[in-house]
């Protein structure tokens, strides 16, 4: 019995990939075809979707905030939405993290949305489902894409877009016997990497905040105070993002840093002078989208936000060297240039899902020890 449905299943799967090539070639994108597949409630009926559609075409743009580069945005991302959809206009505007989420606020608060979709850190997201700044909105696609449980949002205030991994990386030029690399996130404290180590500014409570947590989890306050301690004694460069510190690692200016995956495959790409090693646990961070509550185009919102989780949105994400939340579009671009995956025995942790109800005393923490 369980051999047959194994067999089911790995057929069902080679049927779907073939699909999925099919409608990448015709340019139309997954939600485009699973219209007409299935009669199940998870999924989308042809006229709900043409519906969508008409509703969407009578808006015509769709304005998205997010912290992509603007380049890389329009050239993978608007012109494959616009592609499958020639009569949208995507009006992109990007900013950091935490200037998005200070305008995204100031919005809801006043009234006078402007933004139809947020692309956001998933603990970014936490304080703007609490400030009722998104809608929550179920989206059929995820389920019919198959994303694992553990990557959806059960309230669907928000929806997969990409998720990055974190490891250490290193100057190549600098670092020429990979011997003496940390094993281990509790490797950073050793004072052999005193003014050599760069790291994003951990009260952020993104990629360094988010690792220090985790370990926080296997510590005593003692033991763990006792790390971050021996981390700052090694007075790292504090870098305002994970972006800030692969610039810092890559440019020479610290040998080793805590980076992300986006950062690494782009840098990659382009012959820098980056090595990379994973460390167990792997923190990991969705940074999925929402619709604004308000928006002033929700069609047009939910048309996006089918689309980009859909197999040719994760695509384009992909290609723009941003790993895309959907494992096999991701394997299938970005993190195709990774020669060395992920060990199958590691851990990964959605760190968000740990700081999010004590993110006030992870920052008192790491402000009094780090100063920032």
């Amino acid at each position: 019995m369980h051999a047959s449905k194994s067999g089911i299943a790995q057929t069902t799967a080679i049927l779907t990939i073939v699909i999925i090539v099919l409608a990448i070639v015709a340019g139309i994108g997954w939600s485009g075809i699973v219209t007409s597949t299935s009669k199940t409630p998870s999924t989308l009926t042809t006229t709900q979707y043409q519906d969508l559609v008409a509703l969407a075409k009578s808006e015509g743009t769709v304005t998205i905030y997010g912290q992509v580069d603007t380049a890389a945005w329009n050239q993978y991302i608007t012109a494959a939405f616009e592609q499958a959809y020639p009569w949208a206009h995507v009006v992109y505007q990007t900013g950091t993290s935490g200037d998005n989420l200070n305008k995204e606020l100031a919005e809801a608060k006043s009234g006078a949305v402007h933004s139809d979709v947020i692309e956001q850190l998933q603990t970014n997201f936490i304080a703007l489902e609490n400030a009722s700044a998104i809608q929550a909105w179920y989206n059929p696609v995820e389920v019919m894409m198959g994303y694992p449980s553990s990557l959806l949002d059960p309230t669907n205030y928000t929806h997969p877009f990409d998720l990055n991994q974190y490891f250490l990386i290193y100057n190549t030029n600098l670092i020429k016997n990979t011997s003496v690399l940390p094993k281990s996130w509790t490797d950073l404290a050793n004072p052999i990497w005193k003014g050599k180590l760069a790291i994003d500014d951990p009260s952020r409570m993104s990629a360094t905040g988010g690792a220090f947590a985790i370990l926080r989890q296997n510590m005593t306050q003692s033991q763990w105070t006792t790390f971050l301690q021996g981390v700052a004694a090694n007075q790292p460069y504090i870098a305002s993002s994970s972006g800030a510190v692969y610039d810092d690692v890559s440019s020479g200016q610290a040998a080793i840093g805590i980076g992300a995956t986006t950062d690494v495959v782009s840098g990659l790409s382009k012959g820098a002078p980056i090595g990379y090693v994973w460390m167990n646990p792997t923190p990991i961070l969705a940074t999925p989208v929402g619709i604004s509550k308000g928006a002033p185009d929700p069609y047009m919102a939910e048309l996006f936000i089918e689309w980009v989780t859909s197999w040719a949105g994760q695509y384009a994400i992909g290609a723009s060297s941003r790993p895309p939340t959907f494992g096999p579009a991701a394997q299938a671009t970005s993190l195709a240039l990774l020669t060395t995956p992920l060990p199958a025995s590691y851990t990964q942790v959605q760190f968000s899902n740990i700081v999010a109800h004590n993110s006030s005393l992870y920052v008192s923490t790491y402000t009094q020890i780090f100063g920032k």
